[in-house]
């Protein structure tokens, strides 16, 4: 995230919110120390004192965790207008989109600097529960989409919207032609307006489809005229790390590489917090290392089989013996290492000398898969009764035909 001062009022809030909430703090040299850590409860978390965005825990074997004061605070992230608005109609005239600044500056993490000009602050009114909310609105092809920017709850499904037809399209930032857009060796394209924003700011080039339902195919037509003879870019998507945008990303692969296009994926960590790839641009997590993680789990979502799959786990990690899932499917991969040894020796130089396509060659001979359960047990919680002396373990139970249930054991 960048570095700009952040608001003061917001600063002094996210403050005392922080001494409220999380005892025992001092400050030391230009950090708050001593913070009680929201994961692991340690007085060893601490955070900028000019610039409290992330709580992050020392413990960095034990716990590490890192927490936005967006997600910690989310009272203080409520209410924009009341907050950011000036208060003369002379300050109103000199900047028409405080408001909207102040929330994609201190909401969203934004440089005003690369995103000035993408938008414009409006507002919206529901008349069926009388109550209205500034904006911030970004231009589409055939219309605009908005969100809402005060207490958005109250608007439920309205808190963000498009109003025209988005269908094969996407939103690209006015930074970008269709003509530069051709010409570039890689396009993300994610679900959100704001993750791919995020993902500009890791300096990569990026547009959005809006809906993991939106296969952008007119604006890919639209940027195949437009592409030098015999070169196209590679399309990453990047869409949600949810359900519904692993199973898109496969969708979308498979339109994509039918109409000649080159595909890639990246994929969000699997963790408790469900990041977006904008949570993880405000957690300072899109440096190369992080993509380089986010573009290997969009490697192993597609993998074409659980052998390819297990063979990328196992080139990253080397690990001889792991579990992993596959299809709705519990596998495990064992490397037998005299195999291993037997195929290398087959090729008569040292493994030292082996080219890669040989030490996979040697790898795919030399790894066992085998399929331990065919759906995925995922543990929820344990429940116990001490007057009947009974006990469960409650699992998620997700079956190949894609439901998921819950059951005890």
């Amino acid at each position: 995230m960048t570095t700009y001062e952040m608001n003061p009022s917001l600063r002094e809030d996210i403050l005392r919110a922080i001494e409220f909430n999380y005892n025992g703090i001092y400050k030391k040299g230009s950090y708050i120390n001593d913070i009680e850590c929201p994961s692991c409860e340690k007085k060893e978390a601490f955070t900028n004192h000019n610039n409290p965005w992330v709580i992050k825990c020392g413990r960095s074997n034990n716990c590490g965790e890192t927490h936005h004061a967006k997600d910690l605070f989310k009272h203080l992230f409520e209410s924009w207008t009341e907050r950011y608005e000036p208060k003369t109609e002379a300050e109103k005239l000199k900047n028409p989109t405080a408001v909207a600044d102040g929330y994609l500056k201190d909401g969203r993490g934004f440089d005003l600097i690369n995103v000035r000009g993408w938008y414009t602050q409006e507002y919206f009114f529901k008349s069926d529960i009388n109550e209205g909310s500034t904006t911030v609105r970004f231009p589409m092809p055939n219309g605009y989409w908005e969100r809402v920017l005060d207490k958005p709850q109250r608007f439920g499904k309205q808190k963000a919207r498009i109003v025209g037809s988005n269908k094969g399209l996407v939103w690209q930032a006015p930074i970008f032609s269709l003509k530069e857009l051709s010409e570039c060796d890689e396009i993300y394209i994610t679900e959100g307006i704001f993750d791919a924003i995020s993902w500009i700011h890791a300096d990569k080039v990026a547009v959005s489809n809006l809906s993991s339902g939106n296969y952008p195919n007119l604006f890919l037509s639209n940027l195949l005229k437009q592409c030098p003879q015999g070169k196209r870019p590679t399309l990453v998507w990047a869409q949600d790390g949810d359900r519904a945008g692993s199973k898109a990303i496969l969708k979308f692969v498979a339109l994509a590489e039918k109409d000649g296009w080159t595909c890639r994926a990246a994929q969000p960590p699997a963790e408790r917090n469900n990041y977006d790839w904008n949570d993880l641009h405000q957690l300072k997590r899109m440096g190369e290392k992080d993509i380089d993680l986010y573009l290997h789990l969009g490697d192993l979502l597609l993998a074409p089989n659980a052998s390819e799959k297990a063979l990328l786990m196992y080139t990253r990690q080397e690990r001889r013996e792991f579990w992993f899932t596959y299809d709705s499917r519990l596998y495990w991969f064992k490397l037998d290492m005299d195999a291993y040894d037997r195929e290398v020796q087959s090729f008569e130089i040292p493994e030292s000398g082996l080219t890669p396509a040989q030490r996979e060659q040697a790898l795919k001979r030399a790894g066992m898969v085998t399929c331990i359960c065919n759906a995925i047990p995922m543990p929820l919680y344990f429940q116990s009764n001490y007057v009947t002396d009974e006990s469960w373990y409650y699992f998620s139970i997700e079956s190949q035909d894609g439901k998921i249930t819950k059951q005890p054991f």
